[in-house]
């Protein structure tokens, strides 16, 4: 479900839960100004130790055997570890509140030292959505954004949001990136 800022304004403090309605009303006003949109209150979901947070074991096989072959380590980011703030992208919360919400330019610089970003993951929507968003962004030269490959066929919307999923697609393309399926990814230069 989701809520506005309007919705925050007219309820009533209830004792028996933190009182957090001035930061609730600061908050959604803040995402409806910057995003234009409400805040969601998601089901709980990629909780630690749950399938959810878990990496898929066919790619975690095959991760393991990159890691082998290469030498090279997997890089795991948490994110979302703060529950004042919400954070779609794995560089940014929607509203950063602190050092470790703030955008990450540490992440940033190793993703983009690599040759080609393959980008796969849940959701088209949200997630993936706003974190390649936040990286394209911040790339400066039109080769670094040619760098980026979303893999359509490694991803998918929320329910009913799919337009939000179209019109990342379209960005993708329009900053100079790729939208592929993972058979057409193995076939660019």
């Amino acid at each position: 479900s989701s809520t506005s800022s309007k919705e925050f304004m007219n309820a009533k403090n209830n004792d028996k839960t933190l009182n957090l309605k001035e930061y609730c009303i600061y908050y959604t006003q803040t995402l409806e100004k910057n995003k234009q949109f409400k805040l969601i209150i998601w089901p709980e979901h990629c909780l630690i130790g749950t399938n959810g947070h878990n990496v898929v074991p066919t790619l975690h096989q095959a991760l393991a055997k990159w890691t082998a072959s290469t030498g090279h380590s997997v890089e795991y980011v948490c994110k979302g570890e703060n529950l004042l703030t919400e954070m779609y992208s794995v560089f940014a919360a929607e509203v950063p509140i602190s050092k470790y919400t703030s955008f990450n330019q540490e992440l940033f610089e190793s993703i983009n030292a690599s040759d080609r970003i393959l980008v796969a993951g849940q959701a088209k929507s949200h997630c993936v959505n706003y974190s390649v968003r936040h990286l394209i962004d911040h790339m400066t030269t039109e080769e670094e954004k040619k760098k980026v490959v979303v893999l359509e066929d490694c991803t998918s919307s929320v329910y009913e949001c799919e337009s939000m999923a179209n019109e990342f697609v379209e960005y993708v393309r329009e900053q100079g990136g790729t939208v592929c399926t993972t058979e057409e990814s193995l076939s660019l230069a």
